[in-house]
Order: C-alpha cells, then structure tokens, then sequence
C-alpha cells in the first residue's frame, strides 16, 4: 500500500482508512503495510527500506494512494511511484484525493503509461485491486499478465479469451505474440499452450 507516510504523531495516517475498506471489502490476500504497528522513531532505516522494496517486488499489485498535503508530501513515494510505472506500469494502480497537492505530473504519467484515469476515491482504487487480484487467485497466470491481457481486451473486445482454457481469435495473432515477447507473458504455461492453439 504506497503512498506518503506521516513523519509526526501527530499526522493521522490514511492506511487505517484503507484497512478498514479492505475488512469490508472481506480481502483475504496479503497487504505490505510500510509503517511500524507501534510507533519508533528509533528504527533501523536500512531494514526499513530493504522490507519496502522487497514488498514492494511481491507485491502482485501495487496501489498508490498519494493524498500529498504539506504533511504528507510524499517525496520518497514520488521515486517510489516513477520507478513502478516505469517498470511496470501493469502492475500499478493509483488514485489521489481531488484536493491532493501537486499530483498533476503523476496524473499524466499514469495516463501515459496505463491509458487509465487516476481514481480520485480510495474505496474505488481498493475495490479495482481486489477484482485484479481476485481475477487471478484461481489460475496460473500472474496478475502482472492479467492486467496486460484486460488491456489488451478493453482495447481490442473483438479479442476472445477465456481465463482456464485461455484462448484467443486468430486475427490478432501478431498482437499477442507482440505482447508475449515484449511483456514475456509466454513464462505462463497456459499463455504458451495458447499461442500453439492459434
């Protein structure tokens, strides 16, 4: 769960939010929380950063939640969130409030790199990651592929597929090999039986 994380007692952190969605939203997977259950100004800042990146890398989705305020200002999220979306921007959904402050940038690069509006409702932006994450619990395709394969559907609808047998039309044949070897979806073993199906 990225985004800006409060430096003072005294800033109200937006993850209890998120959590309490999440309960609701009756989520049963795993979410990496970047802030200590008890409070310690005393942390290991090297271990602290090392457990970021590493949940950050399992993560099967990434969401950004940026309400950038002079409290929250969100500078280390700023790398955090350019070098996702530059990496793999499948794998990363992202919302901020409408009253956030200077998102206008990470607005665009999302549209860019994803073709999706940001979200301006925390509820909303939880209930995509779950139906990503959901979507995904009961095959072997990874979510990072699955979100790939949902573009590629929106963008295409004439595109059939069905998640199990996994099969596609021949006439975009070019487009899925295109997309097997830039994004590497072949490492799924029910992607490669398709592409021989074709």
């Amino acid at each position: 769960m990225a985004g800006p994380t409060p430096r003072s007692l005294d800033v109200e952190t937006w993850r209890k939010e998120a959590i309490r969605i999440l309960n609701e939203l009756e989520f049963d997977g795993i979410v990496y929380i970047p802030e200590l259950e008890n409070d310690n100004r005393t942390f290991n800042y090297e271990n602290q950063v090392w457990w970021e990146r590493e949940a950050l890398y399992n993560a099967s989705i990434i969401v950004f939640w940026i309400p950038r305020s002079s409290q929250l200002p969100g500078y280390t999220t700023n790398v955090e969130y350019g070098y996702w979306i530059a990496k793999n921007s499948n794998k990363c959904l992202y919302g901020r409030p409408d009253n956030s402050e200077r998102n206008k940038y990470l607005d665009w690069l999302y549209q860019v790199e994803t073709g999706n509006n940001p979200m301006n409702n925390l509820e909303e932006l939880l209930k995509n990651a779950v139906k990503l994450t959901d979507r995904c619990k009961n095959t072997d395709i990874d979510t990072y592929e699955l979100n790939i394969i949902t573009r590629i559907l929106e963008k295409y609808p004439e595109v059939i597929t069905l998640v199990g047998d996994v099969e596609f039309t021949p006439e975009k044949e070019n487009l899925l090999l295109y997309f097997v070897v830039i994004n590497d979806l072949g490492k799924s073993q029910k992607m490669i039986e398709a592409i021989n199906r074709i």
